[in-house]
């Protein structure tokens, strides 16, 4: 992660600015962690913190 992804609110890893729940280290990857917080089993979160941290 680089402070250009932190700074820019489109990117969804800082609290500080406003800015959609994104948190993908490249834009065209995977899931959201909007798709995953609001879609996602709770139980299946648990798991992948527990496994990822």
């Amino acid at each position: 992660m680089s402070s250009l992804q932190l700074d820019k609110p489109s990117r969804g890893f800082s609290f500080m600015r406003e800015g959609p729940l994104d948190m993908r280290l490249g834009p065209d990857t995977g899931l959201t962690a909007d798709q995953i917080v609001n879609r996602w089993p709770a139980e299946q979160i648990a798991m992948l913190l527990k496994e990822f941290g």
